[in-house]
């Protein structure tokens, strides 16, 4: 593949992020497709994981206007790899939860802004593995968590992590 076939490939998939459109995401990827978020050490292995995990963000920020959700500021790539950057802007409404720890209650709603880093690993024609990097601390900030919560959930994370199930 050219590094312009690679930018187009990312380009769609960002784009059918943003339309809430898991299908034309699952379409980014092969079958066996890993993607790994660094900063919750969550890896989403294979097309029905990664469908899961598509689902799951759609349906945490479906009724936000997909124009300016993910804005790509940065984006290139060879004939094997691709690594795209952008910000990002979501409000959040409760209540949510990771690995058990809440982190926005019930009835609350929380506007995050970031910025992401994607790199991605393309076989042919489309990405096998990709990992996503962003700054947790501002999003744990800009959620209005204390420390204690922070914690629990890199506990709860690391307790995950360790399992034999895990």
């Amino acid at each position: 593949m050219t590094a312009q076939t690679n930018m187009q490939l990312i380009q769609a998939w960002v784009d059918a992020v943003n339309r809430n459109d898991v299908q034309a995401e699952l379409a980014c990827w092969q079958p066996d497709g890993e993607f790994e978020v660094v900063a919750t050490g969550t890896i989403y292995q294979g097309v029905a994981e990664l469908e899961r995990a598509g689902g799951a963000s759609a349906a945490m920020v479906a009724g936000q206007p997909a124009q300016g959700r993910k804005q790509i500021t940065n984006l290139f790539a060879s004939e094997d790899w691709a690594c795209v950057e952008y910000a990002t802007h979501a409000t959040i409404a409760a209540p949510i939860a990771l690995r058990g720890v809440e982190l926005v209650p019930t009835g609350a709603t929380r506007s995050v802004d970031t910025r992401v880093c994607v790199i991605a690993h393309i076989r042919d024609g489309k990405m096998d593995r990709a990992r996503e990097y962003f700054d947790s601390g501002s999003i744990a900030r800009q959620l209005g968590l204390d420390s204690a919560t922070v914690a629990a959930m890199y506990s709860a994370l690391g307790a995950e992590a360790s399992s034999p199930s895990a």
